[in-house]
């Protein structure tokens, strides 16, 4: 109990430096905090994207966003599988190789979007599950209108298709990534409290005091939602918690993935993970473009 208070102090005069000084977090002043460039977090979503694409065609199923289960009346279960398999590859690929990545990438976006999305809304709405079902919702929110993100970062670099239907398309979705991106923070954050007695197991057991861990993680999670959807402070939001999911990356998904955990849906979650932090780190690095363009369409 004692340590625990003492960690509390201490995160409490963290706080209070911060309220005094608010530089000491200044991106500008800070640049060791923006090491991650976009093209580092475009190669993190493409590794998502192939490994996904892979456990396409080893496990004969649609993982990506976490869809419902396979209706089992409809066939061509493992035939759609692999072909959305090979457009997820495929558009890891042409991220790497800069090969028609905006068309590729957005065509996964939206398979992403309609099959695993959408579906997850309608059982949400069905169920009012606000547990595994609303996590699942907005992970495939989050991964599907990223994916569109991904893609409008390489409209410089594929100038054929600036002024093109498909740039306009992406143009006017790939914005709204940020807003599910930091609901699908905010809302896990909030789980973080409701499903405290779950979420404390997640804790690696060599870390002490799994509750404070839990609750704290739940805290930086609404903190960096909140600062992502209302624009207070989002680079700074987006940027820390990239490096959070980044680090639980490390610390957490990827040992329960190898360890006795690991079963495919732990692997899943390793690349989740990854693509959810590159996601953040591109809302950082490309905000006050993204700041500048509304400026210019609001004259």
């Amino acid at each position: 109990m004692e340590e625990i208070t003492g960690y509390v102090v201490a995160y409490y005069a963290c706080f209070i430096q911060l309220v005094k000084d608010p530089s000491i977090l200044d991106l500008r002043s800070n640049p060791f905090l923006m090491i991650v460039s976009v093209r580092l977090a475009q190669v993190f979503f493409a590794i998502s994207l192939i490994s996904w694409a892979l456990q396409h065609f080893i496990l004969g199923e649609f993982v990506t966003g976490r869809p419902p289960l396979w209706p089992e009346a409809l066939p061509g279960k493992l035939l759609f599988a692999y072909a959305c398999g090979i457009i997820l590859l495929v558009a890891g690929i042409s991220i790497l190789t800069h090969w028609k990545p905006i068309l590729t990438v957005t065509c996964a976006g939206m398979i992403i979007l309609v099959w695993a999305a959408l579906r997850n809304i309608y059982a949400l709405i069905i169920s009012l599950d606000y547990g595994i079902i609303l996590t699942n919702t907005n992970k495939a929110l989050t991964i599907g209108f990223g994916a569109l993100l991904v893609a409008s970062t390489f409209r410089d670099t594929e100038p054929t298709v600036t002024k093109s239907l498909l740039q306009r398309i992406i143009d006017r979705l790939a914005p709204l990534s940020k807003y599910f991106i930091g609901l699908f923070l905010l809302v896990s954050g909030i789980q973080h409290f409701l499903f405290a007695s779950f979420v404390k197991f997640l804790v690696p057991a060599w870390i002490p005091f799994p509750e404070f861990w839990t609750y704290l993680a739940g805290v930086a999670l609404i903190a960096g939602g909140l600062g992502i959807i209302t624009n207070i402070q989002r680079k700074l939001a987006a940027t820390l918690s990239g490096y959070m999911i980044f680090i639980w990356l490390i610390v957490l998904h990827i040992p329960r993935a190898l360890g006795a955990e690991g079963n495919a849906n732990e692997v899943t979650a390793v690349f989740e993970a990854l693509a959810t932090s590159s996601l953040l780190f591109i809302i950082a690095m490309t905000s006050n473009r993204e700041q500048k363009d509304e400026d210019l369409s609001s004259r």
